[in-house]
């Protein structure tokens, strides 16, 4: 869990959560299609930037911005919010 909440404040953890880009679950294959950053140190604060997987490529959508073809190595990992999509194979 990317924020805490013990019922009298919530803070956000900064530490580095490991979300591999595919995944198993119930012999159902599933791929990471996008994530979001949440961009801040405070809970009731902040900037959020989605990364999405489009053919292949990763890009980043910030606002009216889209950057592509974008290395999500060191960003991945501090998602605040992972989207996974199940592998058909044809």
């Amino acid at each position: 869990m990317r924020f805490e909440n013990d019922g009298v404040s919530a803070k956000k953890r900064n530490g580095l959560i490991e979300m591999p880009l595919q995944h198993s679950l119930n012999n159902i294959q599933y791929k990471l299609f996008a994530f979001v950053v949440h961009i801040s140190q405070q809970t009731s604060e902040g900037h959020y930037i989605a990364y999405v997987n489009h053919n292949g490529t990763w890009n980043e959508c910030n606002d009216e911005r889209i950057r592509t073809n974008v290395d999500i190595t060191g960003i991945k990992d501090k998602g605040y919010y992972y989207c996974y999509s199940a592998v058909v194979n044809n």
